[in-house]
């Protein structure tokens, strides 16, 4: 946590705070950030450990690329992924509860995660969430507010080159093509 109020304390101190939606946004934006990767923590430890034991076991892996489109986790989805680590911390805390009812206590911070990973999987995957979220200015960097200056150079070039005769635009493709 020290680097990210580290950053808070930097962006305050050189008076950023605009770029990321003001103060109270930013601290929001920080705070639910924090409480989202620590509920994470424990679902990241537990696919990890699996790749690992996988690997050493002479099991194949297979790693997809990311879905970067507006896709969202199914239910039935979810379950695949999650449901044995559900039943598992479940059954984890249950045993831990006979054996000692304080122990439970120390074991919540890994097992609740875990047995609420399948909820955690489908509505962090949610577009209209992550919408809201836009729409409130929250997770917001300065790119978004104010576009940098190569961007805007591309974006004046790309609106001229529109405006050009086409046999313009025809030599610049050819010349790409040869490069």
């Amino acid at each position: 946590m020290l680097p990210k109020l580290l950053s808070f304390a930097l962006i305050l101190k050189n008076r950023e705070s605009a770029g990321f939606g003001g103060v109270l946004r930013l601290g929001a934006s920080i705070a639910l950030e924090i409480v989202f990767s620590t509920l994470m923590a424990p679902i990241r430890m537990w696919f990890h450990t699996k790749f690992v034991l996988l690997t050493l076991l002479g099991r194949q892996i297979k790693w997809t690329a990311q879905r970067r489109n507006d896709s969202e986790t199914s239910w039935r989805e979810a379950l695949e992924h999650h449901g044995f680590s559900t039943l598992f911390a479940l059954g984890w805390l249950i045993g831990a509860y006979y054996l000692s009812p304080m122990l439970t206590w120390w074991l919540f911070p890994v097992s609740l995660p875990l047995i609420f990973s399948l909820p955690l999987s489908v509505f962090s995957s949610r577009v209209a969430i992550g919408r809201a979220a836009q729409w409130l200015g929250l997770f917001q960097i300065p790119e978004e507010s104010r576009s940098p200056q190569v961007v805007a150079s591309l974006q004046t070039f790309l609106s001229e080159s529109q405006r050009r005769p086409r046999f313009l635009s025809r030599l610049k493709s050819d010349w790409a093509s040869s490069q």
